[in-house]
């Protein structure tokens, strides 16, 4: 049945992109698919409406629930009439989530006269934080320390995101290129486990100690 359709047996054969790209076959023919299901759908459904959530790195860490504010339209009763509502809707933020995290919700976005109604679509973003940095699951924190400090190899303090004190004597002479690595007390590593933000159950990434 591949053959009749396709042309060739080989789901693997090689096909040319729409910018003349070799692919394999099969994946030029779920690229297909996918844009004639976007194309259909923009035609029969109102565009995206599509806002942004900012959380914080402590948010992302611990867990939170926003609620947004924002704007849409909506078709009233007489299906001709459209007028613009003001919307307030709470969205959970899961232990581990990260900025570039994308929530959609069918149906609640801008309803117009000729469409079916659009999806919402929330982009998540992060607020810079001044003492920590993050890469995918690690922190990292940069320590000011002085020059004879540095020199003396004098133990320091400071708190990770959670609150929890270390205290850290360096074993060698300190320079811009030190990292310390402590395993395990970086961000949580987020999963679909509902339960998971009761259970405080995470895997976590490290915590890396700079100067």
């Amino acid at each position: 049945m591949f053959e009749v359709f396709f042309g060739t047996a080989n789901p693997h054969a090689i096909a040319l992109d729409s910018n003349g790209n070799q692919v394999k076959m099969i994946e030029k023919i779920e690229s297909d698919v996918h844009k004639d299901a976007i194309t259909e759908r923009n035609e029969t459904h109102e565009a995206d409406l599509i806002i942004s959530c900012e959380c914080t790195l402590e948010e992302f860490f611990h867990g939170s629930t926003k609620e947004l504010k924002f704007e849409r339209k909506r078709l009233l009763g007489d299906e001709r009439t459209v007028e613009n509502e003001i919307v307030r809707k709470e969205i959970e933020i899961k232990p581990g989530m990260s900025a570039g995290t994308t929530l959609r919700f069918p149906g609640e976005g801008n309803s117009p006269s000729d469409k079916l109604t659009g999806d919402l679509i929330i982009n998540i973003k992060q607020a810079v934080n001044d003492s920590y940095r993050r890469e995918g699951n690690d922190l990292i924190y940069r320590h000011n320390i002085s020059l004879v400090e540095a020199l003396s190899c004098a133990a320091i303090e400071f708190k990770t995101l959670d609150g929890e004190i270390i205290r850290y004597r360096p074993d060698e002479i300190v320079t811009p290129q030190f990292r310390k690595v402590f395993a395990g007390k970086g961000m949580p590593i987020y999963n679909q486990d509902p339960l998971s933000p009761l259970m405080l159950n995470h895997d976590r990434g490290n915590f890396i100690l700079t100067f």
